[in-house]
C-alpha cells in the first residue's frame, strides 16, 4: 500500500505513536510497536531477523519464533506498504528518509516507550537499557560533557532459563560467576555484576552480557551475547554445551572460562560504541600489545613494549605496568642477557608501581612474579607475590605458569610439573599456550624423562604462531630432549633451526650466569645435551 510522498512521524518518547504522511495514527500491536522501535534505534541499519526473534520471542522455540516474526512483519507491510519498512538479505530496516522521529528531539524527562509492555525478558532488558541510555544519559547534543574514561564497562545480568530448569540455572550461574571473577582481574574493562541487583542501575554501562541456558538429554546449552547498550546490537556471541557432570567443576570449566573471557574482552574493547570510543585508546593499545608479544620475535616484542608504554602514558593502571614488566622476560631472552642490568632496574620500578595501583589483582601479581623470578632471579620476592593467591586457585593460566616456572627455578620439580600441567590444561586456547607446553618439556628434561620431554616439546612447537619467530626456549629444550633420547637427526635439525635464529645459543654461553636460564640444574642438563650432540655430529 502506498501512502503518499510525505514522511511518517514516529514518537518513541512518551506513549508509542506512528503517524502516516496523511495524518492517520496507525493502530499496531505491542510487538509490532516494539519491532518498529528496535528498527528506529538502528537509524537505517539492518537488524538481523535472528536478533529480532531473540528480542521479541525469546521464550518461544526457534520454529515458533521464526513464524511469529514472519507474521508480524507481514502485518507491518500490510499497514506500511513499501514506504517505510525495507526487507533486505541481511535483515530488516526502516527508511530514514521516509521517517521523522523524535530520537534526537525528545523533551527532557520523557520516558522512552512509556507504557509499552511486551512480556518478553530479552525485550525487557533491551528496553531497560534504552531507557537508561536515552532518558537518564545526556542527549547527543551534550555529549561533550561525557566523562573521559579509558575502561569499557560491562554489565552482567542474570541468566534467562525456563521455569523449573534448576540445572540450567545452576550451570549458567556458575559460569557467569567465574566469568565475572576473571574479567574483574583485568583493568581493560570494568565489570558490574548485576545478577542479584536492581537492573535499573545499568546506567553507565557500555555493553551488557546476556545469557540463556536450557537443559536437555543430560546436557546444558548456554548462549552468551555481548550487547551494545547504545544501539542494542550484538557485538559478540558464543555458545557452549556442557555435560551434566561438568557443571560446577572448576578443573573442567577453567579453560573454557578463560577463553570466553578473552573473547569478551577483545570484542568489547574493539567495538566502537560511539561517543566515548576515542577514550578507550589505552585498552586498545594494551590488547594489540598483548597479541604482538605472543607472536614472538624482537620486532613484535619492541612493538608490544611501545604499545604498553603508550597505554601507560594515557592511563597508568596496574595491569598495564605489570604487562610491561612481563615483557622484560622476552627481552632478556632475546638479548641473551646483554640488557640484564637495565631490565632488572625497570622490573623493580614497574613492580612497585603496579603493586601500588593494583595490589590485589591476581593477574598483576602473576605477571610480576614471573618477571621477578626470571629477570631478577629474586625467588623470595616472586614467592611473596604469589603467596596471597595460593588458596584461591585463580583461573588465569598465567598464574599457574608463573608458579610452575618459580618452582622449576627452585628445583622443586614435582610441584613445578603439577602447576605446569594445570597451566597447559586451563590455557589450551591461550595465545601463550606454547610456553605452557614448553614448561612441561623443561621439567621433563630435568626429571630425566627425555621421551616425555620430546612429546611436550613437539606439542609446543606446533602451538607456536605460524607467521612468528620460533620460541627459542622450546627449540633449546626440544633439541636437548632429542639428544638425550638418542634421536640425533631430529636433534641436529632442531639445533640448526636454533642456531639459525641466533648463534649465541651454544654450550659455552650456558655457563654465563646472565644467560636466561635461571636454574643451575637446567643449565647443566642443556649443557650436557648440547656438548653430547656436538660430539656426535662432528
Amino acid at each position: 500500500m502506498k501512502r503518499g510522498t510525505g514522511r511518517y512521524r514516529l514518537r518513541l518518547f512518551g506513549p508509542f505513536e506512528l503517524g502516516t504522511p496523511g495524518g492517520e495514527i496507525l493502530s499496531l500491536g505491542r510487538k509490532a510497536q516494539a519491532l518498529i522501535a528496535i528498527l528506529a534505534i538502528h537509524r537505517g541499519r539492518a537488524v538481523p531477523r535472528g536478533r529480532l526473534q531473540d528480542l521479541l520471542w525469546s521464550l518461544s522455540g526457534p520454529a515458533h519464533g521464526r513464524d511469529s516474526l514472519k507474521k508480524c512483519l507481514r502485518q507491518l507491510r500490510e499497514a506500511l506498504g513499501e514506504d517505510l519498512l525495507v526487507m533486505r538479505a541481511d535483515g530488516v530496516a526502516l527508511r530514514t528518509d521516509a521517517l521523522a522521529c523524535d530520537l534526537d528531539a525528545a523533551e527532557d524527562g520523557a520516558m522512552f516507550l512509556e507504557g509499552l509492555e511486551v512480556c518478553d525478558p530479552e525485550f525487557d532488558d533491551w528496553l531497560r537499557d534504552m531507557r537508561v541510555r536515552l532518558t537518564a544519559c545526556p542527549r547527543p547534543a551534550r555529549k561533550e560533557n561525557a566523562p573521559d574514561r579509558a575502561r569499557l564497562r560491562i554489565a552482567v545480568g542474570p541468566p534467562r532459563t525456563l521455569p523449573q530448569d534448576l540445572a540450567a540455572e545452576m550451570a549458567a550461574g556458575f559460569l557467569l560467576g567465574r566469568l565475572v571473577t576473571l574479567l574483574s582481574q583485568n583493568d581493560l574493562v570494568e565489570v558490574s555484576d548485576l545478577r542479584a541487583a536492581d537492573l535499573q542501575s545499568l546506567g553507565g554501562a557500555d555493553v551488557r552480557l546476556a545469557s540463556r541456558a536450557m537443559t536437555s538429554d543430560g546436557q546444558t546449552c548456554l548462549q552468551l551475547a555481548l550487547i551494545g547498550v547504545a544501539g542494542g546490537e550484538v557485538i559478540w556471541s558464543g555458545e557452549l554445551v556442557l555435560a551434566a557432570d561438568a557443571v560446577g567443576r572448576r578443573d573442567v570449566l577453567a579453560g573454557t572460562v578463560a577463553r570466553l573471557a578473552g573473547e569478551i574482552e577483545r570484542a568489547a574493547c574493539r567495538h566502537d560504541h560511539g561517543a566515548n570510543a576515542e577514550t578507550r585508546v589505552a585498552s586498545r593499545l594494551m590488547l594489540d600489545g598483548i597479541e604482538r608479544l605472543f607472536r614472538l620475535g624482537p620486532q613484535n616484542t619492541a612493538i608490544a613494549v611501545d604499545r604498553f608504554r603508550s597505554a601507560i602514558a594515557v592511563e597508568p593502571r596496574g595491569s598495564f605496568q605489570a604487562w610491561l614488566a612481563f615483557t622484560a622476560a622476552f627481552r632478556l631472552e632475546q638479548s641473551k642477557g646483554r640488557d640484564a642490568p637495565a631490565l632488572r632496574e625497570e622490573v623493580v620500578e614497574l613492580t612497585a608501581q603496579a603493586l601500588e595501583a593494583a595490589p590485589d589483582n591476581p593477574l598483576v601479581r602473576s605477571l610480576l612474579a614471573h618477571a621477578n623470578g626470571f629477570v631478577l632471579r629474586d625467588f623470595d620476592r616472586a614467592n611473596r607475590l604469589l603467596a596471597p593467591l595460593s588458596g584461591s586457585d585463580p583461573d588465569t593460566p598465567i598464574y599457574h605458569f608463573a608458579l610452575s616456572m618459580l618452582r622449576f627455578y627452585e628445583g622443586r620439580l614435582d610441584e613445578a610439573y603439577a602447576a605446569a600441567a594445570t597451566a597447559r590444561r586451563r590455557g589450551d586456547n591461550h595465545p601463550y599456550a606454547y610456553a605452557f607446553s614448553t614448561g612441561l618439556c623443561m621439567i621433563d628434561l630435568c626429571r630425566g624423562d627425555a621421551g616425555r620431554a620430546v612429546v611436550h616439546g613437539r606439542e609446543a612447537r606446533g602451538l607456536m604462531p605460524v607467521l612468528g619467530r620460533p620460541y627459542e626456549p622450546t627449540l633449546r629444550y626440544l633439541t636437548a630432549a632429542y639428544a638425550q633420547s638418542g634421536q640425533l637427526p631430529e636433534a641436529r635439525q632442531s639445533w640448526d633451526e636454533l642456531c639459525g635464529i641466533d648463534l649465541g645459543n651454544c654450550a659455552e654461553n650456558l655457563r654465563d650466569q646472565d644467560f636466561p636460564v635461571p636454574a643451575e640444574h637446567a643449565r647443566a642438563a642443556l649443557g650436557r645435551s648440547f656438548r653430547a650432540l656436538g660430539a656426535a655430529v662432528t
